[in-house]
């Protein structure tokens, strides 16, 4: 769900990615993908398949094209759409660790996923710079390198209100 390609059995997708107007809201940028299916049975039949993957063990880490990806686990998901998932993933880029939050939610036939991330340089933190390296300000996610991303509900909130 963090690909930018529609997946299997999805009819159609179409992706944006959302920003504040102000540094000063909550949260940087987010994903967010939408994901048509034939039917509601459909979309919830990806749904059940996305939830069983990131609570299974074999899932916890795994390869997709040249990125290998860590640290699946499931979050709490918010009460919005029909259902939802949410769940933390990582990735390495070099000396970098790429951090995503992740909520899915399902409105009748279509998926919406809404990815935060965040990318940092786990020597810097260690050493205690706050700010993000390669790009300082430029780099989408949160505001401190160290700091967990998290998907706004207000962004969730006004995209929803789009797909219904």
């Amino acid at each position: 769900m963090l690909a930018p390609v529609t997946p299997p059995n999805a009819t159609a997708h179409a992706g944006r990615t959302v920003a504040p107007k102000s540094r000063r809201t909550e949260g940087g940028v987010t994903d967010v993908e939408l994901f048509a299916y034939d039917s509601a049975d459909g979309a919830r039949g990806a749904l059940r398949d996305l939830r069983s993957a990131v609570k299974s063990t074999k899932c916890a880490a795994f390869r997709a094209g040249g990125m290998r990806y860590t640290g699946v686990a499931p979050r709490s998901a918010p009460d919005k759409g029909d259902e939802a998932v949410a769940y933390r993933i990582g990735s390495r880029e070099e000396s970098y660790v790429r951090r995503y939050s992740v909520v899915v939610v399902r409105d009748g036939s279509t998926l919406v996923s809404f990815a935060a991330k965040n990318f940092y340089d786990p020597q810097g933190v260690a050493a205690g710079e706050e700010s993000r390296e390669a790009g300082g300000g430029d780099v989408p996610g949160s505001a401190r390198a160290d700091e967990e991303p998290m998907v706004p509900s207000t962004v969730v909130d006004a995209q929803l209100g789009k797909v219904g």
